[in-house]
């Protein structure tokens, strides 16, 4: 059963954010490929500090944290900085082909390639991982066995 539970929490995580469309054209592939590569786990970091603190504006989740205006507006500089390193400096080629073959979308759909992956880097922290987990224990064990035949 906990083989389950580590398993469907994996793919929840992996897909915040989504991960790309399967179907990406070449130049796409080329610009996905090279950010992840050239990231640094700084840049990961900032990417996922980006995406948590744009989540909590909303005031669906707003309530789990309060990120002050100036550590808001810090964060979007950082990312800033790094959009501008990407695109600009480390896969400007990728970057100019991706939007000129391709158009816009293939920026996006980088960039959530490039999420994904700084993602699974952080689920893969012992206490993220811990705490995914711990719904588990919330969970009817005994309803979930009914419905899958998985034992515990």
């Amino acid at each position: 059963m906990t083989r389950f539970f580590v398993t469907l929490v994996a793919a929840i995580a992996v897909q915040i954010p989504a991960s790309a469309p399967s179907e990406a054209g070449p130049y796409q592939n080329r610009l996905s490929e090279c950010i992840v590569a050239s990231a640094t786990d700084a840049d990961r970091l900032t990417l996922i500090r980006w995406v948590v603190t744009a989540y909590l504006q909303n005031p669906a989740v707003g309530e789990l944290a309060h990120v002050p205006p100036e550590t808001a507006n810090e964060v979007s500089e950082k990312m800033a900085r790094l959009f501008e390193k990407l695109a600009f400096e480390t896969c400007h080629g990728e970057m100019q082909d991706a939007f000129r073959f391709e158009g816009p979308g293939a920026l996006e759909t980088a960039f959530t390639t490039f999420g994904s992956v700084a993602g699974r880097g952080l689920t893969g922290d012992p206490q993220v991982n811990s705490y995914m987990l711990d719904f588990v224990s919330h969970v009817d064990h005994t309803r979930l066995k009914a419905l899958t035949g998985i034992a515990d």
